[in-house]
This record gives structure tokens, C-alpha cells and sequence, in this order.
């Protein structure tokens, strides 16, 4: 898989959360959450929104011009990396 079909299976996942966070953001349930919930929840789809955008723009340049990729497919994103801890940061 390439850079750009990675991005692109990323975007199609946000979108799948988006719309269940836009689902429920409709729905009676988030009616009856706590005040605060609603707030973090509503700013979340605002986030991933913006998110979303900068995915197509991304994707947008890599298209138009597919010698803009060539760097990122020789990069593995989507190996896992042991993520670090707080101590982790103090020590290096």
C-alpha cells in the first residue's frame, strides 16, 4: 500500500467515526447526557472536521502531482512504535 492509499483509507475511517459521532449528536441520547459530555463531544466533531479537511487538502496536492508522494512512500507510517512514557521524554 502506498502513501496516498493510506491516506486514504484513513479518511474513509474518519469518516465512518464521523458519522456516528454526528449520528449521536442527533440523537435522544445526547439529549440526555451531562452538559459537559455534550461540550467535549460537540468539540471532538469539530475536530475531526478540521481533521477530515486537512486529509483531502493532503491528498489533493499528493494527486495533483504524484512526484510529491515519492518521499512518503519509501516511509512506513503504519509500523507500530512503542509509544513513550513521561519518564521516557525526562531522560532524553
Amino acid at each position: 500500500m502506498n502513501y496516498v492509499e493510506e491516506l486514504e483509507e484513513e479518511l474513509e475511517q474518519l469518516n465512518n467515526r464521523l458519522k456516528k459521532i454526528s449520528r449521536f449528536l442527533g440523537s435522544i441520547s445526547f439529549r440526555i447526557i451531562p452538559h459537559k459530555q455534550k461540550v467535549l463531544l460537540m468539540v471532538q466533531e469539530s475536530h475531526m472536521i478540521n481533521y477530515k479537511n486537512i486529509l483531502i487538502s493532503r491528498l489533493e496536492y499528493l494527486k495533483e502531482d504524484p512526484s510529491n508522494a515519492t518521499v512518503f512512500n519509501n516511509f512506513k507510517f503504519n509500523t507500530e512504535t512503542k509509544s513513550k512514557n513521561k519518564d521516557d521524554y525526562e531522560n532524553s
